[in-house]
């Protein structure tokens, strides 16, 4: 295995670039880094301007999504080993208004997600849930912003396609738990 592959790296800075830009960077390859570690590893070692989305790193919130080798990814669940030699191409989702390098806006993203309704809805009376609980409304941002990069190619996705139905799938996955509309 090589020590390093290149990671071509997307850079749209506001105010300074007329329109994207790639940029390239050699970045250690190690056999359990992802792409949000090599990410990482650019920010903190090689060039501190350059700006990305991540929260969780455990490909559950969806924060990391970012265009890798044209596909939508979850940048902390996407090995650089797996596309050795390299390079690999690392652009913002696209679709989404770009705000920095691989940053977009998901304002319209999150505006829309109420409309599916993304969490249990009982026709008994329970307490209410915690705040911040996948069946609390105003909590819900944290539980479905992955479905963010499940709709790379078409925000309307949320609504009539696979994005809302990513929401219904994990709900229901637990038997008894949904008293169904």
């Amino acid at each position: 295995m090589a020590d390093e592959i290149t990671l071509e790296v997307a850079r749209y800075r506001p105010g300074v670039d007329a329109e994207p830009v790639m940029q390239q960077y050699q970045v250690p390859l190690r056999e359990h880094w992802a792409i949000l570690d090599g990410l990482t590893y650019i920010k903190d070692q090689l060039d501190g301007t350059l700006s990305f989305r991540w929260s969780c790193r455990m490909g559950i919130c969806g924060s990391c999504g970012m265009t890798v080798n044209g596909e939508p990814q979850l940048s902390c669940a996407t090995f650089l080993t797996d596309y050795a030699p390299g390079p690999i191409r690392v652009e913002p989702l696209r679709n989404f208004p770009v705000i920095r390098d691989l940053v977009v806006d998901i304002d319209d993203f999150m505006t829309k997600l109420p409309t599916v309704k993304p969490w249990v809805i009982r026709d008994v009376d329970e307490p209410e849930p915690r705040a911040g609980q996948l069946g609390e409304p105003d909590g819900f941002v944290e539980a479905c912003i992955g479905r963010g990069a499940s709709i790379d190619g078409n925000q309307d996705a949320l609504v009539h396609g696979h994005g809302g139905l990513l929401g219904w799938q994990r709900l229901d996955s637990a038997p008894g738990r949904d008293a169904g509309p």
